[in-house]
């Protein structure tokens, strides 16, 4: 263990360091050092620096010392509290869904923000891919895909690294409008369509005006059981519709078993129609 005085205080006349002895060797000592120093004082004990609080010129004893904060822990400190209050933004696009039968390669693009400056990442890596220019902000696979993947894109920036994902989902679609012939309907090209992720339809207007036969089409794979699937005209639960099932393809070229839904008579007006439970 050892002692170093600091060189940062102003100290008329060589008594006082020609008066340096019995220097402290713990904090134990130093909290103890009877010895009159200036404010501003620093000595180093054990490896850790403290600097002199107390009154300026007066006994070490009676003062107040405190540990002084390295530039490499100030420098840190600093970092951390600019890290909170200016966190660094990774955002990502390309996510996505698109409808069965489609084969796609996504554009997967990301970006990397601070303090609102768009900053270069170091590295770069969807998956286990290591992108060749990650200042691109883009890349694509080397082959489309059909069916549902989750890329997980993952930045190197300033010594942190920064993850999230782009999602592709592929979904069949639901199917509604009106028609003039429903023994003769056999494809969906023409009617209002959305994806099919829950077979219920909010009320929606079908203008039959002219005479024509209200349809709503759901793939098989969501059709809830004729308990539950009920017809809703004005508000008033209606039974005078027909359910079959067909084999339909959708705009991009992709077969699937699909359950029918057509009103057994014409109609002339602008109808109120809801599908639910």
């Amino acid at each position: 263990m050892g002692i170093d005085i600091g060189t940062n205080f102003n100290y008329q006349g060589a008594n006082f360091l020609d008066a340096r002895q019995n220097l402290p060797k713990t904090l134990d000592d130093l909290l103890n050092w009877d010895i009159l120093v200036p404010l501003g004082f620093e000595v180093c004990v054990d490896g850790e620096w403290y600097i002199y609080k107390g009154e300026d010129f007066w006994s070490a004893r009676t003062g107040h010392w405190d540990k002084r904060i390295s530039l490499k822990d100030y420098t840190a400190e600093i970092n951390k509290l600019m890290a909170e209050v200016f966190p660094m933004n990774l955002t990502v696009s390309g996510s996505g869904t698109y409808e069965v039968g489609e084969r796609i390669t996504p554009r997967i693009g990301w970006e990397l923000n601070k303090e609102s400056v768009r900053l270069t990442p170091e590295q770069v890596m969807i998956d286990d891919i290591v992108v060749p220019r990650p200042e691109s902000g883009s890349w694509r696979p080397s082959s489309p895909i059909t069916s549902d993947r989750t890329y997980q894109v993952k930045v190197w920036a300033d010594g942190a690294t920064y993850v999230d994902f782009v999602k592709i989902k592929f979904s069949l679609k639901k199917y509604w409008g009106v028609i003039a012939d429903p023994a003769g309907f056999d494809d969906v090209y023409g009617l209002h369509s959305d994806w099919a992720d829950d077979w219920r339809l909010p009320p929606t207007t079908f203008n039959c005006t002219g005479g024509y036969y209200p349809i709503y089409v759901i793939p098989l794979s969501i059709y809830p059981g004729e308990l539950d699937f009920q017809m809703w005209v004005g508000g008033l639960r209606s039974t005078d519709f027909i359910i079959s099932q067909r084999a339909l393809v959708n705009a991009s070229g992709h077969e699937d078993t699909y359950v029918v839904c057509v009103l057994n008579h014409i109609q002339t007006g602008v109808l109120n129609i809801e599908f639910n439970k």
